[in-house]
């Protein structure tokens, strides 16, 4: 811990740079390894800050904090935010980004594909892409130029049987 958090102001002081350490699925840690982000917060934490941590998880993590002893870790923490599902709409604005940075003129979803999208997906921005991807695969396959809502259909019972 003592090296950890010696390279850390060794970082702050020579470079100016501050680390982030960032842990993702932190839902599925153990509470004794989120205790030591305690520890490796603890160091000068009075006088200045020298370590970035973000946890990223699925709502049981919120609950995971709220435990007794992780009482030390959630005082350390000055942001909590939830990501919400996407709306009707912002799914619908969504689909059509993504499609447009991946290089399409136009959309390859019809009215029906995205309402398909939207209610399989549930505003859900992992569980969307997934099924886009392989609604594009299946329509493909099926030599379709449009995924229309049946592709969708196919494309969840493939992914989600």
């Amino acid at each position: 811990m003592r090296n950890l958090q010696g390279r850390f102001v060794e970082d702050v002081d020579s470079a100016g740079l501050r680390p982030v350490l960032i842990l993702d699925e932190a839902h599925d840690l153990r509470v004794e390894t989120l205790a030591m982000i305690r520890l490796l917060t603890n160091f000068d934490m009075d006088s200045r800050l020298v370590l970035s941590v973000v946890l990223a998880g699925q709502p049981p993590l919120r609950d995971m904090l709220r435990r007794d002893e992780l009482e030390d870790v959630t005082r350390r923490l000055s942001h909590c935010a939830t990501l919400r599902g996407l709306s009707r709409e912002e799914t619908d604005r969504y689909i059509e980004h993504r499609c447009t940075i991946a290089g399409a003129v136009e959309c390859p979803f019809d009215a029906g594909g995205i309402d398909a999208l939207f209610e399989i997906g549930r505003g859900n921005l992992r569980a969307t892409d997934e099924l886009a991807r392989k609604t594009l695969e299946i329509a493909h396959d099926q030599d379709h130029d449009v995924c229309q809502a049946m592709h969708v259909v196919q494309a969840r019972k493939l992914l989600w049987p």
